[in-house]
C-alpha cells in the first residue's frame, strides 16, 4: 500500500510542472500583448501628431480671418475694448494688463504689429502674446477661454495650457504666440522671417522651454506642411549647437542644415512662422 500510494504522489508531482509546448505557448501570448501594448501605444502618438497639425492649421487660419475682420492681429488689436469691454484700468496700462479675465472684457495692444509687447514694466512686457489667444476666443475663432495674463503676479512669462494659452494635442503642452523677428540668428535660432511664431511647448510652469517632440516628429510636420527643411520655411526647429535644445538639426547652417531624425530626446522645438 506504502509503495502505491509514493507512486500516486509521484504522479500528480509530475502533472504540476509545465511543458516545453506549454511554456512556448505562454511565451508566444506574452509577445503578443507586448507588441500590441507597443503598437497602441505608437498609434495612440500617431493620432496626437495628426491632432497637433490639425491645430496649426486651425490656430493659422484663426489669426489670419481675425487680421482680415478687425484690421489688427489678434493681442496687437488697439481697439480691443470697444468690442468686448475693459477688464481693467484704461484699457491700456497696468491696471489693465495684470487683471485676470473672468470674461470677454479685455486690454488693448499697442498696434505696433509682431513682434511687439506692449511695453513698460515686467508685468507688461509680454502682454500681448496672452491677449493673443483672448481675443481669438473673444472673435469666437477658437474654442475655449483665456485669462490674457500671465499665470504668475511675479514672472511675465510664466504659461499654463488651458488657462492662458490652448493646451496642445499632445502630451502636457500648450500653443505659444511671439514674433518671428525675435527668434532670428545668433547661436539659438535660425533666422525667420518676420510674422507672427507659433511655437508648442511643454507645460512646465515657470520653465517652458522644453519640447514634447522628437526631431523625426517635427521633421514629420515639416514634410507635412513645408520643406522639410529645420532652417528654412515656415517650419522650423532649433539649430543644432542651440544651448536651449541642442541636437535637433544637423548642422547650424540653415542652407545645409536637415533634421536629426536619430536624435532620441523629445526637446525639439516646433516652431510655424505664419
Amino acid at each position: 500500500m506504502t509503495k502505491g500510494f509514493s507512486g500516486f504522489i509521484g504522479s500528480k508531482q509530475r502533472q504540476t510542472g509545465f511543458s516545453l509546448v506549454e511554456l512556448s505557448i505562454v511565451l508566444v501570448i506574452l509577445g503578443l500583448l507586448t507588441g500590441g501594448i507597443l503598437t497602441g501605444q505608437n498609434l495612440i502618438r500617431a493620432a496626437e501628431m495628426r491632432s497637433v497639425i490639425t491645430q496649426i492649421q486651425q490656430y493659422t487660419t484663426a489669426a489670419m480671418t481675425f487680421r482680415d475682420k478687425y484690421f489688427a492681429n489678434a493681442g496687437d488689436m488697439p481697439n480691443a475694448t470697444d468690442f468686448w469691454g475693459v477688464k481693467g484700468g484704461t484699457g491700456d496700462d497696468d491696471a489693465c494688463y495684470s487683471v485676470v479675465a473672468t470674461g470677454t472684457e479685455t486690454c488693448n495692444g499697442n498696434g505696433g504689429g509682431w513682434p511687439a509687447g506692449v511695453g513698460g514694466a515686467v508685468a507688461t512686457a509680454q502682454a500681448e502674446r496672452f491677449l493673443f489667444w483672448q481675443h481669438l476666443a473673444n472673435a469666437g475663432m477658437i474654442e475655449g477661454s483665456y485669462t490674457g495674463v500671465t499665470d504668475s503676479s511675479s514672472d511675465a512669462y510664466v504659461t499654463t495650457a488651458g488657462v492662458n494659452s490652448p493646451q496642445g494635442k499632445i502630451g502636457s503642452s500648450y500653443f505659444g504666440i511671439n514674433g518671428g523677428n525675435s527668434f532670428g540668428g545668433g547661436t539659438d535660432q535660425f533666422i525667420a522671417p518676420g510674422g507672427l511664431l507659433f511655437t508648442l511647448r511643454q507645460n512646465q510652469g515657470a520653465n517652458n522651454s522644453r519640447s514634447p517632440l522628437y526631431a523625426e516628429e517635427v521633421w514629420n510636420i515639416d514634410k507635412k506642411l513645408d520643406d522639410g527643411r529645420p532652417g528654412t520655411g515656415r517650419v522650423m526647429t532649433h539649430k543644432n549647437g542651440s544651448p536651449e535644445a541642442p541636437g535637433c538639426a544637423t548642422t547650424d547652417d540653415e542652407s545645409t542644415a536637415e533634421y536629426a531624425v536619430s536624435y532620441t530626446a523629445n526637446t525639439c522645438h516646433l516652431r510655424i512662422i505664419q
